[in-house]
């Protein structure tokens, strides 16, 4: 089975509702995030006709724009704070995201994951190929990675 993987950074920032340590949940902090998102071929996970799973510079330019434009400098809030708060961050934020759940990298890989699944089956080009994993890096050493079983 052959597969591909595409990756991008971007920086982001995101406070955490409950977490292991205050620092996460007392402050708005950021982030350097890395995500890598691996794809392959729906027919059988064989290659095109250019003996390929799929060209890097075609789906980059399907997936980047439209995930940079959500993620890049972006700021993720949990919609479990006071509603005070949350309007103030949303007042003087232009991309600020309120989250149903903890912004945490696990989410941020499931997030992604659904996100690139459903740019490939809404993309007219009908792209016969599906994401089959995403890893998301928070730091350089803590990743988080989200597949279907």
């Amino acid at each position: 089975m052959f597969e591909c993987s595409k990756t991008y950074k971007f920086e982001y920032a995101h406070q955490l509702f409950t977490s292991y340590t205050n620092l996460c949940h007392e402050t708005i902090h950021g982030h350097s995030g890395k995500v890598r998102i691996t794809f392959r071929n729906n027919e059988n996970a064989t290659l095109d006709k250019d003996n390929m799973v799929i060209d890097f510079g075609k789906i980059s330019a399907t997936i980047k724009e439209s995930l940079m434009s959500k993620y890049d400098h972006a700021l993720f809030i949990p919609k479990d704070f006071p509603k005070e708060y949350l309007d103030i961050l949303g007042k003087y934020n232009k991309r600020l995201t309120i989250t149903d759940k903890n912004p945490t990298a696990e989410q941020f890989a499931y997030d992604i994951f659904y996100f690139v699944k459903h740019i490939l089956q809404s993309e007219p080009n009908n792209w016969m190929i599906c994401v089959t994993k995403v890893e998301f890096w928070e730091t350089e050493s803590g990743c988080a990675t989200y597949q279907e079983r």
